[in-house]
């Protein structure tokens, strides 16, 4: 697949992104047309990209199968990877990397527990393509601020979580 295939793919998902921000801020992106009753053949895509948005340093390996190891970034370095993006094709593979996903997030929590490590970060913000006429709101542990520029155009819902102070010890 070339990149103007890749780019032709990933336009076809539609996706809910979150802004989660620390000492880093990254951004998830998320979405799938898995629901296409098959494997690969049947059209079904599923796409999880994460994005560098400030001071994250991380490094991705890559293993081919027919070819040599090569690493992208350098997990010292917090400019060199701004994004990583991963496609999968199929209903199995939407399901099992969601567990999977899953999976990494309970044992990375986990650990940092057993360090008493706060595993919260201060601020998680969530982005979709919700259409609405504009506003605040309360949400459980936060703000919903929904913004829309007229009928007919694009909104935004920016969900923002505030922790008090004294929930970081």
């Amino acid at each position: 697949m070339n990149d103007k295939e890749w780019e032709s793919e990933i336009a076809k998902i539609p996706v809910e992104t979150n802004v989660i921000s620390s000492a880093n801020i990254l951004s998830i992106s998320a979405g799938t047309t898995a629901i296409q009753q098959g494997d690969a053949g049947c059209g079904g895509r599923t796409l999880i990209s994460i994005e560098d948005e400030g001071s994250t340093s991380w490094a991705v390996r890559v293993i081919p199968c027919h070819s040599q190891p090569y690493i992208v970034g350098d997990a010292e370095d917090p400019c060199s990877l701004k994004r990583i993006e991963i496609l999968l094709g199929g209903n199995t593979e939407a399901d099992t990397i969601a567990e999977a996903l899953e999976f990494a997030a309970k044992t990375i929590r986990e650990a940092l527990n057993k360090q008493g490590i706060n595993q919260s970060p201060p601020v998680v913000g969530s982005m979709d393509n919700s259409v609405g006429e504009g506003g605040v709101s309360d949400w459980a542990g936060g703000v919903v601020v929904t913004a829309s520029s007229g009928e007919g155009s694009s909104s935004m819902t920016l969900k923002v979580n505030i922790l008090p102070k004294d929930s970081a010890s």
